[in-house]
């Protein structure tokens, strides 16, 4: 290799020194001039090569500029994988300011590569140093960064940046640990083979993309325990996680990790052992399904101790099973014996499950029998759920006392089949107006009010037949006193359901312009009472040829003495007479109890879908 400070670059030198100017060298030219023998030494007055002939014009940064001491500075080219391809065995330092070569170096070639990710061509980084050499360079040139500062092996730092990695992965995953069926070892017919999927050893991550074959052991060497050694292997500029099954004598255990001859380290995990008859045990730390568990922390699989914040907690191996526990009952509504089942479950004072009924229940008591653990009573507030409370489909959270599942929260959103008013005319979903409509494929859509209709409080409200319904709807609650009755003439006046169990209909009650009442002695609950008005009486009295007097509602606007004139020798008879309700009650155009006007509706249940 030559250098040389060009006849140019020392005169440019020698000026800027005596005029007080710095030097901005700003340009590494690389280039590739043809028949040129580096051992031979570079002539003072070199120029630039031809345009042809340069490889690359590099800009050089100001932080790749740099001095070594006040006689000494350096100037870099940082050219990594992504440059190329080109060969060059010439450099030069050029200062743009006054388009000078200040200095040149010849070598022998060398090549620039690319790296290529679609046709897996590996590249190269090189670094090309330029040292200038002359009597107060620091202060001819300006530069005040350390070379030490910025000059970097960067073998080094990307090898530490691989330790840190895998340092990282190895206090999440642990020496070892294994995802569901990664590296699974499985015996076919004819061989053995690791199925393929997701491991951590040592804190390198080994994927296995496809099933891996195994050679099969000579029957006279099992049992063979079964290791996977795992790297991270030099490959060009990059290092590859590599992972290789190893066999070994039980008697015989593999180190942990170990250093090979090249001072590369690998990291053993124990995975299978092939017994004397040839089957497979797994032994691979592992999780049945999701993410990795971080180390320590107990899973149902791996009862045992959590140390969240340094607090150490042991765990009960039963607890851990049934967390966010989610299933299906589908047991038929008039079984009351309802089953289902959960993965990793034990019955536990405190375990909670979240169970979805497929069918409305329509049988007394019933129990919840998991996994076939027993039939546990469900109840809510502490008694056993009403016939019809369970609905269908709705899920419901249950927590074991001991003794019973107890429904946490709500049964449903309103009592099955009361009524409620709403102050608007908007029909909510699951609710029907008591106005005599009918309800058809009724059993069917709505199936928890089916289910109440036929316990014993539920039936009470129900007419055996459309003829008692139609009855009620025109019952006659008074008679005049001239014989005509008063009647509800199909409004109102039916508090009670008629299911029509053949055609699957239920005529709803009908309330119409009716208030509700609290039930007493005069009225029961189910009843219905038409309107009656307050009695308002009076009399007129005569006392013959003395006077007269008026009581209650009869009274005259002249007072009590008008109700006598000079008629006859008695002198009495009556001469007006006048009914004022007003005075004895409050009046209008109509009777009306105290009233307020709503929407009264009968919660049936949400509707099956």
């Amino acid at each position: 290799m030559s250098t040389i400070l060009t006849a140019a670059g020392e005169s440019l030198i020698a000026r800027l020194q005596a005029e007080g100017k710095a030097l901005v060298i700003d340009t590494m030219i690389l280039a590739n001039v043809p028949g040129q023998d580096h051992t031979q030494a570079i002539a003072p007055g070199v120029t630039v090569p031809a345009e042809a002939q340069i490889a690359l014009r590099y800009a050089i940064p100001p932080q790749y500029r740099a001095y070594v001491n006040p006689n000494q500075v350096v100037y870099s080219a940082m050219l990594g994988s992504d440059m190329g391809d080109f060969t060059f065995n010439w450099q030069g330092l050029w200062c743009s300011e006054h388009e000078t070569l200040v200095a040149v170096a010849t070598f022998p070639a060398l090549e620039k590569r690319r790296y290529d990710e679609a046709n897996g061509k590996t590249g190269n980084n090189l670094t090309r140093n330029f040292l200038l050499t002359f009597t107060g360079a620091r202060e001819l040139t300006g530069l005040t960064i350390s070379a030490d500062v910025w000059q970097l092996d960067f073998t080094v730092r990307l090898n530490g940046m691989d330790e840190r990695e895998r340092l990282s992965n190895f206090d999440i995953y642990g020496h070892a640990f294994f995802d569901a069926q990664g590296w699974l070892l499985q015996k076919t017919s004819e061989a053995y083979a690791f199925t393929p999927g997701l491991g951590y050893v040592g804190g390198i991550r080994a994927e296995l993309a496809e099933a891996l074959p195994l050679a099969t052991p000579e029957a006279a060497n099992l049992p063979q325990n079964v290791w996977l050694d795992v790297c991270l292997r030099h490959t060009g500029s990059d290092r590859i996680a590599e992972a290789a099954p190893m066999l070994t004598p039980p008697t015989a255990p593999l180190a942990d990790s170990v250093a090979d001859e090249t001072c590369l380290m690998h990291y053993r995990a124990l995975v299978a052992r092939i017994e004397d008859d040839g089957t497979v045990t797994d032994l691979r730390p592992r999780k049945t399904s999701g993410a990795l568990p971080i180390p320590d922390v107990a899973t149902p699989e791996v009862a045992g101790t959590m140390r969240p914040d340094d607090v150490t907690c042991h765990m009960d191996a039963d607890l851990l099973k049934v967390s966010g526990r989610y299933t299906i009952c589908a047991t038929a509504a008039a079984t009351a014996a309802k089953t289902a089942s959960l993965d990793h479950f034990a019955l536990v004072p405190g375990v909670a499950v979240e169970v979805a009924f497929a069918n409305v229940n329509i049988a007394a008591n019933p129990t919840l029998n998991i996994n076939g653990s027993g039939a546990k009573p469900i109840t809510y507030c502490g008694v056993p759920v009403e016939v019809g409370a369970l609905a269908q489909g709705q899920v419901y959270t249950l927590i074991y006392s001991g003794s019973s599942w107890q429904i946490l929260g709500g049964m449903a959103p309103y009592p099955i089949g009361q009524y409620v008013w709403w102050e608007d005319t908007l029909v909510r979903p699951g609710f029907k107006p008591a106005n005599a409509n009918i309800i058809s494929d009724f059993a069917a859509t709505y199936p928890q009010m089916a289910a109440y209709l036929s316990t014993p409080h539920g039936a009470a409200r129900l007419f055996a037949s459309l003829a008692e319904y139609e009855v009620a709807h025109n019952a006659a609650w008074a008679t005049l006193a001239d014989g005509s009755k008063v009647s509800w003439s199909n409004i109102g006046g039916v508090a009670k359901f008629f299911w029509n169990k053949a055609a699957d209909t239920l005529l709803m009650p009908d309330l119409t312009e009716m208030t509700r009442f609290m039930a007493g002695a005069s009225l029961g609950v189910g009843g219905v009472q038409g309107d009656r008005g307050r009695n308002a009486n009076g009399s007129a009295l005569v006392v013959t040829g003395t006077g007269a007097s008026g009581s209650g509602a009869l009274y005259h606007p002249g007072g009590p003495s008008e109700f006598l004139t000079g008629q006859g020798s008695n002198n009495a008879r009556f001469s007006s007479l006048s009914i004022d309700l007003s005075r004895v009650q409050p009046i209008g155009p109509t009777f009306a109890p105290r009233r307020w006007g709503a929407l009264a509706c009968a919660y049936l249940g949400q509707p099956a879908s």
